[in-house]
């Protein structure tokens, strides 16, 4: 979850903060950038007993070196143009929901 989730189920959980990532960029469903101030797409998934809700999000995700990280190196091996491609190794560029409520 964001941090702009305030609910009881997302304060239980490590919540993503954007602003804090050098990497990070708040995007639309076509993975354009989104101007600051501008409005942006936001998206609704239900599932089992609940939904989340929230706004899209670009950002580079790194595995500890200690892990396994042959999957990001593969990847990028194998086509380094992918849009997961990074320059980094054991990094994957990843977009994803940051849920801005949980229920």
């Amino acid at each position: 979850p964001s941090m702009y989730c305030k609910s009881e189920t997302c304060r239980g959980h490590t919540r993503y903060r954007r602003s804090a990532s050098s990497t990070g960029r708040d995007i639309n469903f076509n993975g354009s950038t989104i101007t600051p101030g501008m409005q942006r797409d936001s998206m609704s998934v239900e599932f089992g007993t609940g939904e989340a809700q929230g706004v899209l999000v670009n950002d580079v995700i790194c595995f500890n070196p200690s892990t396994n990280a042959s999957v990001t190196n593969n990847l990028w091996a194998k086509d380094p143009a992918s849009k997961f491609a990074t320059d980094q190794p054991g990094c994957l560029s990843m977009q994803f929901m940051a849920a801005t409520d949980l229920s």
